[in-house]
C-alpha cells in the first residue's frame, strides 16, 4: 500500500478514491475512518438540530399563512360576485345548467337535482322555480326502486306547479307511465323509446280531450306492434315521430296540424294515410316504409303544397311511398341509400315526386356513376347546395367511382349549357376520386360567367397530392380533408389486412341523425329540423379510429358483402 496511505490524517479526501470499492482497510486505518466519522458525526447531530429548529419555525409560519388564507378567503367570499346575483339571473343559470337536450334528469349528479346539494340557498331557489321542474328524463340507466317510484315522480311533479310537461320516458315501467298519464293534461312534449307492448297499451286510454297542451309526440319501438292510440288524432300536435307500429294512424279520419313529420318502418298504406291527412305538413322524414297490404286503395296522388323538407332513408323499396306524393315547393331533397339493400338510384321517381326548378339543396348518399350523377343534377337547374357523401364503412369495397370535379367543370361558358350553374356551395363526403388540380380546375372555370362557387368542403380517401390552397381564390371558403397512410390502408385493406381491420379496429359507428331521434324536439315549432347531412358531415370531421362497435346487422352485413365481392 502506498506511504501517503500509512499517514495520520484526518482529512475526508483521504480515503475517497477508495469509496464504493472493494478495499479492505488495516486495523491502523479502520482507527482513523472511526475517528474521521466520529468527527462528523458531531456535525451531523447539529445539522440535524438546526434542521428541525427551522422546520419548526417553517411550521409555525404555514399554520399561519394557512389561517390569513382561510380568513381572507371566508370574508372574501361574503362579496363574491355569485351572492350578490340577483335572484331572476340566478335561476336562469339554474336553466342553464339543465343537459343539451333541454330537459332535467333524474340523475343526482346532474342539475335540478345537483343544485339542492350545494348549499342551503341554491336549494331554497332551486326548488321555488317551478320551470326547472317542468321536463323531466328517465334514462335508460336509471332504475328506481319499486317503492319509491310513485313517490318520488310525484314529489318531482309537484315541484314543477301546473306548468305544461317535457316528458322523456326510456324506461319500461308501467307505474311510473301511468302515474305520467294521471298528468296528460299538462303534457307538451312527450317522447317514449323502447316500450314494451304491453306497457305502451297504457296510453290507449287517452283520447285527444285529455292532451289540450300537446305538441310533440315521439314514440320509438324496437318492434313492430298494432297498438291504437287515439290522442295522436289531437288536432294540435305539432310534431310527430312514429317507429316500428301504426298507432291506429289508420283510423284517422280528420285532418291533423302536424307540420314536421318522421315515420319510420311503417307500412306504407299506413305511411301514406298519415301523410293524407297532415296537409300542413313542412318537413318529413322518411326511413324504410316497406310494402305492406298496398294493394287497398289508397286514393289519389297526395299533394302537399306545404312541403319544404324531404329526407328519405332507404334500406329497402320506398317507391310504393314515393311514386304516390307530389311536393310541387319542395326546397331540400335529402336521399341516403346506405348500401343494405337496393343499390340503383330512384331518380324517375325523386324527379316526379316534385319540381326539381325549385329544390336549391340536395343531399345524396350513395353509390352513383359519373354518366348518372350527371342525369340526376341535370333537371335541377337552381339548385345552389349539393352534398354527396358516401359512409366511411362503405368506403372498403373500393374506391369512388365517380369523378365529380369534372362533372361539374365548364365545358362551355354559355350558363345554359353548364350544370347547376347557380351552385354556391359543393360537399363531397368520401366521394370523389378526381385529383387536387381537378379540383382546382373546377373552382377556377366556374368564376366565370357563371355563379362562382363560396363554400367548398372536401374530405378525400387519399392523401394529398398537390397543395392548392395558395392557388385558390382569398374569397372561397375551403376545407380540405385527406386520410393518414394508416387510415388509408383501412379505407381499403388488403387480404393481409382484413382480417386484422374485421377484428380490432372498425370504423367510428355512425350517429343516428337528429332528424330521426329528434334531439331538437323541444325547439321552437317554427324552426326546422336538422338535416341528416348534418351528420355525415361529422363522420368525416376527424379520420381517426374508435373501438366503437358497429349496429350488428351493419357490421354483419358490411364484411359479408366485402367478402363476397373479394371472391
Amino acid at each position: 500500500m502506498p506511504a501517503r496511505r500509512s499517514q495520520p490524517d484526518t482529512s475526508e479526501t483521504l480515503y475517497t478514491e477508495y469509496l464504493y470499492t472493494n478495499f479492505i482497510p488495516s486495523d491502523d486505518e479502520c482507527r482513523r475512518i472511526r475517528d474521521l466519522v466520529g468527527l462528523k458525526a458531531q456535525e451531523f447531530e447539529k445539522a440535524t438540530d438546526e434542521l428541525e429548529r427551522l422546520q419548526a419555525s417553517v411550521d409555525r409560519v404555514t399554520r399561519k399563512r394557512e389561517q390569513l388564507q382561510q380568513f381572507i378567503d371566508s370574508h372574501l367570499a361574503l362579496v363574491s360576485p355569485a351572492r350578490r346575483l340577483p335572484q331572476d339571473i340566478l335561476g336562469e343559470i339554474f336553466m342553464a345548467c339543465l343537459s343539451e337536450n333541454g330537459y332535467a334528469s333524474m340523475k343526482p349528479s346532474e342539475a335540478p337535482l345537483l343544485l339542492c346539494r350545494l348549499c342551503r340557498d341554491w336549494r331554497n331557489l332551486a326548488l321555488s322555480m317551478p320551470r326547472l321542474w317542468a321536463s323531466l328524463h328517465f334514462p335508460e340507466f336509471l332504475y328506481l326502486r319499486p317503492s319509491h317510484d310513485s313517490a318520488q315522480l310525484e314529489l318531482w311533479l309537484n315541484r314543477s306547479g301546473g306548468l305544461p310537461l317535457s316528458i322523456f320516458l326510456a324506461i319500461d315501467t308501467k307505474l311510473v307511465l301511468q302515474s305520467l298519464v294521471d298528468q296528460a293534461h299538462r303534457w307538451e312534449n312527450i317522447r317514449l323509446k323502447d316500450l314494451m307492448h304491453s306497457t305502451l297499451k297504457i296510453l290507449a286510454q287517452l283520447s285527444p280531450e285529455d292532451v289540450p297542451l300537446l305538441k310533440t309526440v315521439v314514440i320509438e319501438n324496437r318492434y313492430y306492434e298494432e297498438t291504437i292510440l287515439s290522442f295522436l288524432r289531437a288536432a294540435h300536435i305539432r310534431r310527430l315521430s312514429l317507429r316500428s307500429g301504426s298507432f291506429g294512424v289508420q283510423n284517422l279520419t280528420s285532418p291533423l296540424g302536424v307540420s314536421h313529420l318522421c315515420l319510420h318502418e311503417l307500412p306504407s298504406v299506413h305511411t301514406l294515410h298519415l301523410l293524407r291527412h297532415c296537409p300542413l305538413l313542412e318537413t318529413c322524414t322518411l326511413t324504410d316504409s316497406y310494402s305492406y297490404s298496398l294493394a287497398l286503395d289508397v286514393g289519389p296522388r297526395i299533394h302537399l303544397e306545404r312541403m319544404r323538407y324531404l329526407c328519405i332513408i332507404e334500406r329497402s323499396d320506398s317507391r310504393d311511398v314515393l311514386e304516390h306524393i307530389f311536393l310541387p315547393n319542395l326546397r331540400s331533397l335529402e336521399y341516403s341509400n346506405d348500401g343494405r339493400g337496393r343499390r340503383d338510384f330512384p331518380l324517375d321517381i325523386l324527379a316526379s315526386l316534385c319540381a326539381p326548378e325549385m329544390v336549391t339543396d340536395l343531399n345524396l348518399s350513395i353509390e352513383i356513376s359519373t354518366e348518372l350523377l350527371a342525369n340526376v343534377l341535370r333537371p335541377f337547374s337552381m339548385l345552389q347546395k349539393l352534398i354527396l357523401h358516401v359512409r366511411r364503412v362503405f368506403l372498403r369495397g373500393g374506391v369512388p367511382k365517380c369523378s365529380l370535379f369534372t362533372l361539374l367543370t365548364p365545358s362551355s361558358l354559355s350558363p345554359a349549357e353548364v350544370l347547376c350553374p347557380h351552385l354556391q356551395s359543393i360537399c363531397s363526403l368520401g366521394f370523389d376520386a378526381g385529383s387536387d388540380e381537378e379540383l382546382l380546375t373546377m373552382i377556377d372555370t366556374r368564376r366565370t360567367g357563371i355563379q362562382p362557387l363560396a363554400n367548398v368542403h372536401v374530405a378525400f380517401t387519399r392523401k394529398l397530392q398537390v397543395d392548392i390552397l395558395p392557388r385558390l381564390p382569398r374569397d372561397l371558403a375551403i376545407d380540405l380533408c385527406y386520410p393518414t397512410e394508416d387510415d388509408a390502408k383501412l379505407i381499403r385493406p388488403g387480404p393481409d389486412e382484413r382480417q386484422v381491420a374485421r377484428k380490432s379496429l372498425r370504423f367510428r359507428a355512425p350517429v343516428p341523425p337528429d332528424t330521426l331521434q329528434l334531439q331538437l324536439w323541444r325547439n321552437d315549432l317554427d324552426a326546422d329540423w336538422d338535416p341528416i347531412s348534418r351528420e355525415w358531415l361529422a363522420e368525416y370531421d376527424e379520420w381517426g379510429l374508435e373501438e366503437e362497435e358497429l349496429e350488428e346487422d351493419a357490421k354483419d352485413k358490411l364484411f359479408d358483402e366485402n367478402s363476397d365481392e373479394d371472391s
